[in-house]
């Protein structure tokens, strides 16, 4: 598990060479004079810069790199990200649990299993990370938690709406 400072530099490091990404495409669309695709490309990552804005902005940097490093490495395109409040700083094994669940849920999707996803951030008086699949199939009943992490960590999965609620406080 990273410490906040570290997870802030590696936050940053990832913003930067993404942004530098971007500029290198926008250059070439332009280079090429594809005016009408650099602006949809354009608006494209306006929109995703946009929810990494939203992502590091959480207040906890640690939880911001474990959505990161399980939703938007890859592609964001079917991705929707909402952030409500900052968190406090979470504790560091309900971290580890929950970066445990998410990457068994980011193998399932790396699968080739194609998913519209509705990620939700709540710092509300009950912390929790919200996850629906607003398209594709149900993959929350294969997540496996030994008995120590379910000790650490709860969830609830409605099933009914494809959609697991994390508690992170």
């Amino acid at each position: 598990m990273h410490n906040v400072d570290d997870a802030m530099l590696k936050m940053l490091s990832i913003y930067r060479h993404e942004f530098l990404n971007y500029l290198q495409v926008v250059a070439g669309l332009a280079q090429l004079n594809k005016t009408e695709r650099l602006m949809a490309y354009i608006r494209k990552v306006s929109e995703e810069v946009q929810q990494f804005g939203r992502l590091a902005g959480c207040g906890d940097p640690r939880l911001a790199l474990i959505i990161y490093e399980a939703f938007f490495q890859g592609t964001t395109e079917n991705l929707v990200l909402q952030v409500r409040g900052d968190f406090p700083l979470i504790n560091d094994e309900v971290l580890a649990t929950l970066s445990s669940m998410l990457m068994q849920f980011n193998t399932q999707l790396s699968n080739g299993i194609q998913s519209t996803l509705a990620v939700s951030l709540d710092a509300g008086e009950r912390p929790c990370l919200r996850i629906q699949i607003i398209e594709g199939p149900d993959l929350f009943t294969s997540i496996v938690l030994s008995t120590e992490e379910r000790g650490i960590i709860s969830y609830e999965i409605n099933e009914a709406k494809k959609e697991i609620t994390i508690a992170l406080g």
